[in-house]
């Protein structure tokens, strides 16, 4: 006798991912979350890379970088502005894939 109430036929599920940021998850220019393109990649349809500060502030590259041409601090806490390495594998990622299973 069999205790099986039901079977999985098939499921479809989906990946997320976010960055895990110190300060900030919304570019503090467009108000975009910093896992999206920036306004003006979204409106071109092209992808966002990011820039963080040592202070630790984040932005998207194309809105903080008219910024940083005329200014060397960081908007946000005046701090001078340095580049620091944003880690692309510094994410929460959540995976779930297609699977199928028939019996």
């Amino acid at each position: 006798m069999s205790t099986k109430r039901f079977e999985i036929i098939k499921t479809e599920m989906i990946c997320s991912w976010s960055y895990n940021l110190k300060k900030n998850n919304d570019c503090p220019i467009c108000y975009n979350n910093l896992s999206a393109s920036s306004v003006p990649c979204l409106q071109k349809g092209t992808d966002s890379s990011l820039r963080m500060g040592m202070c630790g502030h984040t932005f998207h590259s194309d809105c903080i970088g008219p910024w940083l041409r005329n200014n060397n601090r960081c908007p946000i806490c005046s701090c001078n502005w340095e580049d620091q390495r944003v880690d692309m594998f510094n994410r929460n990622i959540s995976i779930n894939d297609e699977k199928e299973k028939t019996s």
